[in-house]
């Protein structure tokens, strides 16, 4: 009789553990492609061009469960980068490759430094801008960080729309929080990865 009672158990728990499992479907991970635009080839000394590899570094080392993180533009070495550049595309086919990248994007991460600013990413910011002028108004989401390694005195990049302003060192310069919104200060480029973590959580 105990015997059958234990039969009997087993085969109603596999039962229900055989139809919790067939109605249980797991969410899929959402994948989030970044670009990361940064102009270490325009950095002169080695202490900049080591500052800017940490915060590509601290962006790229984000874990969650939440989402799939795709980096869709790799760092290369700063006194290589220009002669691969050359030996590998023509100026047209690097720049339909670097803007393909940038229209498959959900974030456009830009490392902005006052004193190394590139034309080239200026160029991939702005066709990133005029391409989610109206992402709000649509089903899509997309953001901009800026990233501010010290000042910036560039008007047009102030107040972007959908864009939060993060900067590494609160303490280097004193800026006017008006013209930066959604601005975080941090202390140091430590905080980094778990802020762009918590950014890049409200995309999923």
């Amino acid at each position: 009789m105990i015997r059958n009672l234990q039969f009997i158990n087993r085969n109603i728990n596999r039962n229900i553990n055989r139809n919790i499992m067939r109605g249980y479907v797991p969410k899929p991970t959402k994948n989030i492609n970044i670009f990361i635009r940064n102009a270490i080839t325009q950095l002169k000394t080695k202490e900049e061009i080591e500052k800017t590899e940490e915060v590509v570094n601290s962006l790229k080392s984000i874990t969650t469960n939440n989402y799939n993180p795709v980096f869709l533009t790799n760092i290369l070495n700063a006194n290589t980068q220009k002669e691969n550049i050359a030996t590998q595309y023509t100026p047209n086919e690097f720049r339909n490759n670097r803007l393909d990248l940038v229209s498959n994007s959900d974030v456009f991460v830009f490392i902005y430094d006052e004193n190394a600013l590139s034309v080239s990413g200026g160029v991939e910011l702005g066709y990133w801008i005029a391409n989610n002028e109206y992402a709000n108004q649509k089903d899509t989401h997309t953001h901009t960080v800026i990233i501010l390694m010290n000042n910036m005195s560039t008007t047009l990049l102030k107040m972007l729309p959908n864009t939060t302003y993060i900067q590494v060192n609160k303490s280097s310069h004193d800026l006017d929080e008006s013209h930066y919104p959604n601005l975080i200060k941090l202390s140091s480029v430590s905080e980094l990865p778990d802020t762009f973590n918590q950014i890049l959580l409200k995309l999923v």
